[in-house]
């Protein structure tokens, strides 16, 4: 009677490719959800500066087109700030409210204010710009003051972005949906990958009698 016993491959091969294939798969998926994980977290935090700096408010924002900070000086364009305007007017105060602008303007026949959304919230009798949605609010604005208002805002608008703010919840499960299955299938394959490999190990040493 003799004993043989043939080996397979040398033992260390399967835990190399094993180190390795998990090494690679922790690039393609790990790493993908940890950038996912941060975008959404910078992401809150801009959302919570744009809106502290536009003021407080009763409740988050959702599904909102807001005014971005640092947008005072094309604002000021816009709405005229020191420049001379038709009809005597001038221009007295303006209001960032989160998601429209307030211009209120100092005539001869009283204040005048005008209120600027997004075109996509504007209301009836608004004169819609490229980027607002523009209507009077209160007051008797001379003649030839509004035509000359909206031309301002017109030449200078190109300068403004509106940054929209989406529901957290809403993003919260659309991250969760791609990441959460990506994460889930990459478990899986390292799973099939580590069961694979020791299976091969386990038939590459035979014994014969």
């Amino acid at each position: 009677m003799s004993k043989h016993t043939s080996a397979g491959p040398p033992a260390g091969g399967p835990r190399k490719r094993l180190v390795l294939s998990i090494a690679v798969l922790a690039l393609v998926f790990v790493v993908p959800l940890m950038g996912a994980f941060a975008g959404l977290r910078n992401s809150a935090v801009f959302a919570q500066a744009a809106a502290e700096v536009q003021g407080p408010a009763d409740k988050p924002l959702q599904n909102a087109w807001v005014i971005p900070a640092g947008k005072d000086e094309v604002l000021g364009q816009m709405l005229g700030g020191a420049d001379a305007l038709p009809g005597s007017c001038t221009f007295a105060d303006g209001q960032a409210l989160r998601t429209s602008v307030r211009a209120t303007y100092k005539c001869p026949s009283g204040d005048v204010v005008f209120e600027l959304q997004h075109p996509s919230k504007a209301p009836a009798g608004a004169t819609q710009t490229a980027r607002f949605a523009i209507k009077l609010q209160s007051g008797s604005p001379p003649e030839g003051f509004t035509d000359a208002l909206v031309a301002r805002i017109r030449a200078h608008e190109t300068g403004f972005e509106w940054t929209w703010i989406g529901s957290s919840s809403a993003k919260g499960g659309g991250l969760w949906s791609r990441s959460g299955l990506a994460l889930l299938g990459g478990a899986v394959m390292l799973g099939g990958l580590a069961l694979l490999l020791i299976r091969r190990r386990g038939r590459g040493t035979t014994t014969t009698a």
